[in-house]
């Protein structure tokens, strides 16, 4: 009986024990299913645009579905709010009779973006001119009647054109940047750019006026500005300019302002000057060949150091008082090779073949203070010309001119060997001619 009663209680144990592990679930049924789809406003929450006329006055974005014309009289899309982005799509905003602007950003707006798209026969293709932090991407500006892409201060342009508009092409404010950016054959400036700009790999091309015209402090780089009817590139005082290049522009090639600094830049067959820069600017390692005026020239306090001045009409290099001219190479000038005043350093330099017309020299100076030295000339119509006393004259090197010394006034100056007897000592600061 015993061992019957521990069976039966050991099943009970087992039976609880199962059906613990087994247990069903509640019975009461769940709440309807979560839907698995994506609602429209997830799969595209953008706002489509589709006509023109379309006023933007809430943050978020917005796209074209098609191509707009722009009525007489209306602005294709006016943005006027912040914190706008913008898409084109790749169409275009067309412009009728009387149209105004393509895109306009009304009041002081800011951080709205536009991109990838064409602006055409409107009165100005983007006018954002008191806007700040616009960005425009891949957004091109053609034949507008009032201008391209006018831009507010704190801007950036990327990869965007403006060609045959009348007006400037792209006008960007102070703090802006510009990267991989064309304006040709616009009827007044191509590029302008405000002060503290930066200005990277551009081009600027057939402009009724400047090719590229920036402000105070801007760094230009990689910069192309040609046949433009005024200068192919100016700026205004500090601005940095490399591996820039300006060729048969109506005006300068290059036109620095003061305390500029010009790197490896090339100025070729402009009308006026190839590379200039005012008082206190610095130019290194540039070319300017076949200029109608003057190679490479410099105000008061200049250093033109590296260069070379080819087959320019109205002479190689020339600077005013206090400058330096070292290192240099000044050929087949029409006029003097190196031209300076007072107080200048000529360091160095090459110069030859400047004899095209009358009393050309290869190094002319026409003050005193001057010190110049270690410098070679060559088949010049005179080799050193110096026009008043009171300057320091040594190592300097003549030959083959029609004449090699041309010296007034009385000189700090090393004797002119002719010929070299190795039985007696040369001065160590004598001039050479052979």
């Amino acid at each position: 009986m015993n061992r019957i009663i521990a069976g039966i209680c050991a099943g009970i144990g087992y039976l609880t024990f199962f059906s613990s592990v087994f247990a069903q679930g509640s019975l009461i049924p769940p709440g309807a299913p979560e839907p698995t789809m994506k609602t429209l406003g997830q799969i595209e929450p953008r706002v489509a645009i589709a006509n023109a006329g379309y006023h933007i006055t809430n943050e978020g974005s917005f796209y074209l579905t098609t191509n707009l014309v722009v009525a007489s009289g209306q602005v294709g899309i006016s943005i006027e709010a912040s914190n706008v982005s913008l898409d084109l799509g790749g169409f275009t905003i067309r412009g009728g009779a009387n149209s105004l602007q393509g895109i306009a950003l009304v009041g002081p707006i800011n951080h709205v973006k536009v991109q990838n798209g064409t602006i055409t026969g409107t009165s100005m293709g983007v006018d954002a001119g008191s806007a700040t932090h616009l960005k425009i991407d891949r957004l091109q500006a053609v034949q507008c009647r009032a201008g391209g892409l006018l831009l507010g201060n704190e801007a950036v342009a990327a990869d965007c054109l403006a060609n045959s508009n009348t007006g400037p092409g792209i006008r960007a404010g102070t703090e802006s940047q510009l990267q991989n950016c064309q304006a040709n054959a616009n009827s007044q400036n191509g590029i302008e750019a405000g002060a503290f700009s930066v200005a990277v790999n551009c081009t600027a091309n057939k402009n009724a006026a400047n090719g590229l015209a920036a402000g105070d402090e801007c760094k230009l780089a990689g910069i192309t500005a040609n046949e433009n009817l005024q200068a192919g590139i100016t700026t205004g005082k500090g601005c940095n300019i490399t591996d820039a290049s300006a060729s048969g522009n109506n005006g300068n090639g290059i036109s620095g302002g003061v305390v500029i600094l010009m790197t490896r830049c090339a100025a070729n067959f402009n009308r006026a000057s190839g590379l200039t820069c005012g008082s206190g600017g610095s130019i290194v390692d540039s070319a300017a060949s076949g200029n109608n005026f003057v190679g490479i020239g410099g105000q008061e306090r200049c250093q033109i150091v590296n260069c070379k001045a080819d087959g320019n009409a109205g002479g190689g290099i020339s600077v005013l008082t206090s400058s330096t001219v070292r290192d240099c190479n000044a050929q087949g000038n029409l006029f003097d090779g190196i031209t300076a005043t007072d107080e200048c350093s000529i360091l160095r330099n090459r110069c030859n073949r400047n004899t095209r017309l009358t009393a050309a020299a290869g190094i002319h100076v026409s003050g005193s203070g001057n010190i110049i030295e270690e410098n070679s000339c060559f088949s010049n119509d005179r080799g050193l010309g110096i026009d008043n006393g009171g300057n320091f004259v040594a190592k300097n090197t003549c030959s083959n001119n029609t004449l090699n010394f041309y010296i007034n006034g009385d000189q700090t100056m090393g004797p002119i060997v002719t010929t070299i007897d190795p039985s007696e000592p040369v001065h160590l600061l004598s001039n050479f001619t052979f």
